[in-house]
């Protein structure tokens, strides 16, 4: 296993590659990738949160995040395209966290677009913040934290 600042082997998959990261650069015709579905919330979590980074990988995902900045006149047309695509992608990765409430890991009222801006937000901050890189052991100890969290007791809207 990587150390803090090392690579994984298993972080060889190009993200420049058809399939490479559907997360953000959706080459199949405008439909989105269904997330994994191995059996347990955390298989799911650890899956996304990968899915999430071989996005960030993407050089021109990677290079518009460096840019973008905060929401303001100048960057209204690219907000605007980001508002048609956020909505699509977290319906189709929210469906781990409905999965898990069928399954009884996580109680009722749990509210996947929160789970979602929670587990994503570590990411963006340690990679894109910080510099660091997003070995397996950090996409493990986010999932940890958040699943953690999630199941003391459902997450309140608002």
């Amino acid at each position: 296993m990587g150390g803090r600042h090392g690579q994984r082997a298993d972080d060889h998959r190009d993200p420049e590659q058809p399939g490479g990261s559907q997360h953000l650069d959706d080459r199949s015709g405008g439909r989105l990738a269904p997330p994994a579905d191995t059996g347990s919330l955390r298989g799911d979590l650890i899956e996304l949160l990968k899915e999430i980074r071989l996005g960030l990988r993407t050089p021109w995902v990677a290079a518009l995040l460096r840019e973008v900045g905060p929401r303001s006149a100048a960057s209204a047309d690219l907000y605007e395209l980001l508002g048609k695509f956020w909505p699509a992608r977290f319906k189709a990765s929210g469906a781990i966290f409905v999965r898990a409430v069928e399954r009884g890991e996580l109680p009722p009222g749990t509210d996947p677009e929160f789970l979602l801006e929670v587990i994503s937000g570590p990411l963006y901050f340690h990679w894109l913040m910080l510099g660091h890189p997003l070995d397996d052991a950090f996409l493990e100890r986010v999932a940890d934290l958040v699943l953690d969290g999630a199941r003391a007791r459902p997450a309140e809207q608002g």
